[in-house]
Order: structure tokens, then sequence, then C-alpha cells
């Protein structure tokens, strides 16, 4: 009798082999698909701004929030002043650009017309004045006066450039 049990024990010891290598490949599998999963997340979730600055309240009352908060507007405050109506006198347009004293920063400006610059100027630094400037090709009609503040440590484009539309017309 231990001849036809012997075999009835093999089969045993193979079905309990074969049932945990198939729960060993579906724990693998499972795994995988995890990894995947969470990789595509990853891949996909929003990524912080390497050079933002994060600045935090905590502990903080709404007056002291709010006086940090304007100070922070305060010091990137910028006044543009340009005319609204440029002369033109030959080849040169009348365009009084004013860095005003107040300012913290130093800029530079483009004069365009038909999305052709006409005049890219230098720094003006604050309290300047660009009364005139040499603009060959510039025609009675409208333009654009684009200002770009420039840092005061390292002379860098700073912030978004504004643009103002003024209106070109001849000289008298």
């Amino acid at each position: 009798m231990n001849d036809a049990a012997a075999p009835e024990e093999d089969a045993s010891k193979g079905g309990k082999k074969r049932a945990a290598l198939i729960a060993v490949l579906v724990a693998i599998a499972l795994l995988a698909v995890g990894i995947g999963a969470w990789s595509v997340w990853k891949a996909n979730s929003a990524k912080g701004d390497a050079g933002a600055t994060v600045t935090s309240y905590e502990g903080m009352t709404k007056e002291e929030i709010q006086a940090d908060l304007d100070r922070k507007a305060n010091e990137s405050r910028m006044t543009i002043s340009v005319a609204a109506v440029c002369k033109i006198d030959g080849e040169n347009v009348r365009v009084n650009v004013i860095n005003d004293a107040s300012n913290r920063f130093s800029q530079s400006f483009t004069l365009e017309q038909g999305g052709k610059v006409l005049y890219e100027s230098g720094t003006i630094k604050p309290g300047e004045t660009v009364e005139w400037c040499k603009a060959p090709g510039a025609e009675p009609g409208t333009a654009t006066i684009t200002v770009q503040a420039h840092d005061a440590d390292d002379g860098k484009a700073t912030g978004n450039p504004q643009a103002a539309q003024v209106t070109l017309v001849e000289s008298n």
C-alpha cells in the first residue's frame, strides 16, 4: 500500500508548488502594475517651480500679512510715463519717456510701428528722461512703446514689460 500512496503525495506536493509559484507571479505582476501606476502619477503631477519663493504666514495676524504684502507690492512697483501723442520731426520722434525718480528700477524701451522696431533705448536710470529718439521710418499713425524694467544690481531685464499704444503725428 505504500506504493499507491506515494504518487498521491507527489501530486499533492506538485500542486502546492504550482499554487505557490502562481501566487508569487501574481504578487510580482501586482507590484509591477503598482510601480507603473505610481510612475505615471508622479510624471503627471504638478511640479514645484524651482525658482519660486514660498512665504509662510503661519502665526501672523491678518494685519501683519497685509503689511508684508503691501511692502512687497511697493518694492516692485514702477511708474511708467510716455507721451500719448508723439511728434515726428524728420527722423526724430518726441517720445518723452520718463523714468520717475521714485522708481527702484532702471528702464529701457522700444518704439514699434507696424511690427517693426524703430528704436531701442539703452538703460534709463530713475530720474532720467528720453525726450527725443532717432526713429527712421516713423510715420503718422499708431505705434507702441514697450517699457522694460531692469534690475539695479545686474542690469538684467526683470518683471513683465509694459506696452502703451501712442499716436505718432507730424510736427508743425
